[in-house]
């Protein structure tokens, strides 16, 4: 369950990472996000925010039954 992460494409000076949270038939059922100025979300911080968001994404996906995906990247 990789999070992503969106660079600018939509508005100038704002960045977003999500994660995809599965519900118990491990389909999409909702995501979490994280989004903010480039300025507090930088390229230095991007790797400990996504692996924060995919963590709690895939806390949530237990909580629903599902065994989360080894994460790959």
């Amino acid at each position: 369950m990789p999070a992503g992460k969106k660079r600018k494409e939509e508005t100038m000076g704002l960045r977003c990472i999500a994660a995809v949270v599965y519900n118990d038939c491990a389909e999409p059922l909702a995501a979490i996000s994280v989004s903010g100025m480039t300025s507090h979300l930088t390229d230095e911080r991007l790797p400990m925010l996504g692996q924060t968001v995919w963590e709690v994404a895939a806390k949530l996906t237990v909580a629903l039954g599902v065994m989360p995906a080894a994460k790959t990247g």
